[in-house]
């Protein structure tokens, strides 16, 4: 993952990912998570739709969002 950091007021920094999601915010961050599907084989699939997903997923949950 690409990231950019940026320095603010008071020795504190906010981090971003190249798209520009916040991941880092003067003490508050961000959370990864991923779900996994278990093996891959060549049948497997990603999906917009999770009960049709058959690879993981990573998700991100942004500062200060639920």
């Amino acid at each position: 993952m690409d990231i950019k950091v940026i320095p603010n007021d008071g020795d504190r920094i906010s981090i971003f990912t190249s798209t520009g999601a916040l991941l880092f915010d003067g003490g508050q961050a961000a959370t990864l998570s991923f779900d996994s599907r278990g093996e891959l084989d060549a049948q497997s699939a990603y999906a917009t739709d999770p009960t049709q997903r058959t690879v993981g997923t990573i998700t991100l949950t942004q500062v200060g969002l639920p």
